[in-house]
């Protein structure tokens, strides 16, 4: 009888220990150029910026060794409050490439995207972009794209963030180039991912809950059945 106790109180622990880190096995990853360095400027037919989630550049969290992480935000800061607001407004949406859109056209439509964002607000100078089941690798270089020129900040500093860079165009009819001409200048961005635990460990931390309510489920069994025979 002990040994029966002490059974079901493992068997307790280990289902609540299995689905508890299955919970809180997703972590936070960001990757950010700081907002604010005291050296900026505003372009005025902004089209994004490039990033690769391992070079993390100011941002906080740890990969933990994980190959691909969920997108799950992206943040811009605007020269003005109502640039921000209308970066912000359905109308100007963020799209996600893994290769550079082969015309303005093409991006203007979001044509080639990956991924759309599904929501926008702003708040102040800022415009976030919110994406939906959006996932990406950690070693692949990728493009933030808008579909419409804006007028966010950029950095005057020389290359503060070695992941990427900022896209404009030269003018209101021709295509987009990179500013600086060789990955000298990005633009003030946040970008909130989520960690994925590897399927292999997803299956171990199931695993383990999976083996608690087996044990659970005897002991209850074993304690059904002493009370048919008494």
């Amino acid at each position: 009888m002990h040994f029966s106790r002490i059974n079901f109180k493992v068997a307790l622990t280990i289902t609540a220990l299995g689905f508890a880190t299955v919970a809180e096995a997703q972590t936070s990853y960001s990757i950010s150029q700081p907002l604010e360095d005291g050296q900026f400027a505003v372009v005025n037919h902004g089209r994004g910026q490039s990033f690769t989630v391992s070079a993390q550049g100011q941002g906080a969290g740890s990969l933990g060794g994980a190959t691909q992480v969920r997108l799950d935000d992206v943040t811009f800061m605007y020269g003005q409050t109502f640039q921000a607001t209308s970066a912000g407004a359905s109308f100007s949406r963020l799209y996600v490439y893994d290769t550079l859109p082969s015309n303005l056209t093409d991006l203007n439509t979001g044509v080639g995207a990956l991924y759309t964002s599904t929501s926008s607000s702003s708040s102040g100078f800022f415009a976030t972009h919110s994406f939906t089941s959006a996932f990406v690798d950690t070693s692949t270089t990728y493009y933030l794209f808008y579909n419409a020129n804006q007028q966010f900040r950029y950095s005057f500093a020389t290359n503060p963030y070695s992941g990427g860079r900022i896209w404009y165009r030269q003018g209101p009819t021709s295509d987009w180039q990179m500013t600086g001409g060789a990955d000298q200048l990005d633009a003030y961005f946040v970008i909130n991912t989520s960690v994925i635990p590897e399927p292999a460990t997803f299956s171990t931390l199931a695993g383990l809950a999976v083996l608690g309510c087996i044990l659970s489920r005897r002991r209850r069994t074993q304690s059904v059945e002493r009370s048919t025979d008494a």
